[in-house]
């Protein structure tokens, strides 16, 4: 009998401590699955700063044969880390009038007027590179900061396009990428309405 207890015993202890090991392990998979999940998903995504860039405009006349546009350039950081971009660079097209490429256009076409970038090829009116020294464009995680660009252009520019492109430092070019210009950037057309009469 006492063989026989011991036999029982030995197997009862057996079978918690393999019970033990096993709820041990399973706490260890669950530990390290969140740890892979936080690393690959959350830590790898947070590092990077997000942001989103937004124009408006004012106009004002300058003459008959001029019009001052105040564009306003935000930059909202919609991440958890700082943006401090060095480089802003804009872009202003003439879309109307329309050119005459455009007015010959044949209306029954369905192929787009670029084929290799969808968009047509607009004259730029301006096209400029600011540059900013380190630290003087910084946007804090959830905030926004606005840049201004002052433009006169003429008084026949009834529709322009507006473009605008913020380098994100934190990011190396990419082998093998078609472009460099890793950044935020966005395109916004405006109708050119003075609010005043000129004098």
């Amino acid at each position: 009998m006492t063989n026989a207890n011991n036999f029982w015993l030995t197997l009862s202890e057996k079978k918690d401590a393999i019970a033990s090991l096993e709820s041990l392990f399973t706490i260890l998979g669950i530990i390290v699955g969140a740890l892979w999940v936080y690393l690959v998903f959350v830590r790898q995504r947070q590092k990077y700063p997000r942001a989103k860039v937004s124009h408006s405009i004012k106009m004002l006349p300058v003459s008959d044969s001029k019009c001052f546009m105040r564009l306003t350039i935000t930059i909202e950081n919609t991440g958890d880390v700082l943006i401090a971009p060095n480089l802003l660079k804009v872009g202003v097209q003439t879309i109307r009038p329309w050119p005459q490429s455009i007015t010959d256009w044949d209306p029954l076409c369905q192929k787009p007027l670029n084929e290799k970038q969808g968009e047509y090829g607009f004259e730029y009116i301006v096209q400029n590179k600011i540059t900013f020294d380190t630290g003087e464009l910084e946007v804090e995680p959830h905030e926004h900061d606005e840049t201004h660009v002052d433009l006169v252009l003429p008084t026949s520019a009834l529709t322009v396009s507006c473009y605008s492109y913020v380098r994100n430092n934190s990011k190396k070019c990419r082998m093998f990428r078609h472009s460099s210009e890793i950044g935020w950037h966005t395109t916004t057309l405006h109708d050119l309405k003075p609010t005043e009469a000129p004098n």
